[in-house]
């Protein structure tokens, strides 16, 4: 037997060498998994912050482009190219900002100072684009007419006994009645001896609210389509509220605003039932408004009006209100103080409760027309408390109650308030009383009153200047402070060619004699109104002789028209107060 010793195998390295290899690629792999995974959430989060960057950009266009119309009286006009296009880009911070303005009575921004606006303001930093709006309404002093208990825009004729208490009864035309116990305003009274309280007559007509509330409204409305009323066509044994829409239940409205349009040739009733909200009553032509006894109504925020009736047509388009009698649960099988919608804070869950009818809040009659012939009939047995306005001629029934409420001074409802007057230091600035306050500057220039306005009915045109010097002026002695600064605000034509223009303020003082503090507006158009508004400082010593405005041209005599001039001092009132509407923002549109 041959003995020897076993011979080893070579070990295999190739395989360990292998796996650390796999092992090395797969943790490259990890880690480049990890790194690309790591920028797409540093992406996410950077698109992210611009998002929300781009949103808040968005919401502070906005209120930039309110600061920017409350300081300019003329923003309607020169903003008009913005209505369908946004505005240049403005850098703000790391992003952008743009505005655009939708008028949401006609669609035309200029020609109405009383329509409210929706406000577009966009935002936009890297790849984000985001814009939000809200709507605007111009506002001012409270509408003297929500100190009446009731006011008719053209005659009030009282048949039987009208009982008005804490304000007057009144109209812009004739008032006419059988007995009235209170005080009564109107251009006309022929019956005098009838009234029990103070006359006054012929008082100044009333400014009646704008037509464009209704377009205001109507945005903010829920719309109950008039088919969910049939076979009816009857509001009754209903609760209507912010919590209740007894006709659409899913698509209630929070401010308990809700809108009905009656089709033509069909009657709308109101009867037996609990409102606790505003309707919008829209009235086609032949169609008319009843509401009936038995109706508990209030608008559920204090600063809208209970009831809005709006119609274009004077066919037969009645409006007649009852308020007497009784809400009774048990006979109309309804709780109407359930715990959606309590009674003056009170809710039960029975059928146990009787209600007086009654009806406040403003009452809002609405007739477009320019001399609308329909009239509004009220019997209000049960008093009706707040203020009932309407367009056209009113016509009381029986003894009826009608309550002003004071508090619709200090909180008058949205859109109820005049458009507020930029302070003018000028006399006839607007042009349309002639020639009063304006003199001619040079002789032999001649100052006309014509038409062919920029806005109104006429303007001045400054014809045959002796030289360039030459002009018009107005005294603003009393109306000028020493060190502020004045706003000059013009819109002016040449005939021939477009030229420079100088406006000046000549000081005359004991300090320094005269002085004349003058700025050069470049190149005013021919054929066409271009606006000027410079900005002039005038400084002085000892007491002021005179001071006076003066607008002449730099280089030739040519004639020129001038028109709707302002003179006003910054730190004065704003020239537009817009009050935007709650509710109302909105985000109009994003990209990813």
């Amino acid at each position: 037997m041959t003995g020897g010793r076993r011979l080893s195998r070579p070990r295999r390295r190739g395989s360990a060498y292998l796996i650390v290899l796999s092992v090395s690629v797969m943790l490259v792999l990890i880690g480049t998994a990890s790194l690309a995974g790591w920028r797409v959430r540093m992406r996410t989060t950077t698109l992210e912050q611009e998002w929300n960057e781009a949103g808040v950009l968005a919401t502070s266009a906005v209120d930039q482009a309110l600061v920017d119309l409350a300081s300019d009286p003329w923003w309607r006009t020169v903003n008009k190219e913005y209505e369908n296009a946004f505005s240049p880009e403005v850098p703000f911070h790391r992003g952008w900002l743009s505005w655009r303005y939708e008028d949401l009575v006609d669609n035309s921004l200029d020609d109405n100072d009383a329509d409210p606006l929706r406000i577009h303001g966009r935002g936009r930093i890297g790849v984000s684009t985001r814009v939000y709006s809200v709507i605007a309404w111009p506002t001012g002093e409270t509408l003297d007419v929500l100190r009446t208990a009731i006011h008719a825009g053209a005659d009030l004729d009282a048949n039987g006994v009208l009982d008005v208490r804490g304000g007057p009864a009144s109209a812009n035309d004739v008032l006419t009645c059988d007995q009235l116990l209170g005080d009564v305003e109107a251009a006309t009274v022929t019956t005098p001896g009838n009234v029990s309280g103070s006359i006054t007559t012929p008082a100044p007509a009333k400014q009646m609210p704008s037509a464009a509330i209704w377009s205001l409204y109507k945005v903010l409305a829920v719309n109950i389509p008039f088919g969910v009323l049939a076979p009816s066509a009857t509001i009754e044994d209903v609760i209507v509220s912010p919590g209740n829409n007894p006709y659409r239940p899913d698509d209630r409205s929070v401010d308990g605003l809700y809108h009905i349009k009656v089709p033509g040739f069909t009657t709308l009733r109101i009867q037996d039932c609990r409102i606790e909200g505003t309707l919008l009553i829209e009235l086609s032509p032949s169609a008319k408004l009843l509401i009936d006894p038995g109706v508990l109504w209030r608008p559920a925020r204090l600063d809208f009006p209970a009831l809005i009736v709006y119609t274009k047509s004077d066919d037969s388009t009645d409006v007649d209100i009852t308020c007497s009698g009784t809400l009774d649960e048990l006979a109309a099988g309804v709780n109407f103080n359930p715990a959606h919608t309590p009674y003056y804070g009170a809710a039960d869950a029975d059928l146990g409760d009787t209600y007086a009818a009654s009806i406040d809040g403003v009452i809002h009659v609405i007739r477009d027309l320019a001399a609308p012939t329909r009239k509004t009939t009220i019997d209000a047995e049960n008093r009706i408390t707040g203020c009932i306005i309407a367009d056209g001629d009113i016509e009381t029934l029986g003894g009826s109650i009608v309550v002003a409420d004071p508090s619709l001074l200090s909180r008058p409802p949205l859109g109820y308030t005049t458009k507020r007057d930029t302070i003018n230091l000028l006399v006839n600035g607007d042009m349309e009383a002639g020639l009063a306050g304006w003199s001619a500057v040079g002789n032999p220039t001649v100052l006309v009153s014509e038409g062919g306005a920029h806005s109104g009915a006429k303007r001045i045109t400054v014809k045959d200047r002796g030289s360039a010097s030459h002009g018009l002026r107005q005294d603003v002695t009393v109306q000028v402070t020493s060190g502020t600064i004045h706003l000059a605000d013009m819109w002016l034509r040449m005939d021939d060619n477009p030229e420079d223009v100088e406006i000046a303020l000549e000081i005359d003082s004991s300090g320094e004699g005269t002085q004349w503090f003058t700025v050069v507006a470049p190149l005013v158009a021919k054929d066409d109104w271009t606006r000027v508004n410079v900005e002039i400082t005038p400084t002085w010593t000892g007491t002021l002789n005179f001071a006076r405005l003066v607008i002449t041209t730099t280089t030739t005599n040519q004639d020129f028209r001038i028109d709707d001039a302002l003179l006003t001092a910054p730190n004065g009132p704003p020239s537009a107060t817009l009050v935007t509407i709650p509710g109302t923002w909105r985000a109009d549109s994003a990209n990813p």
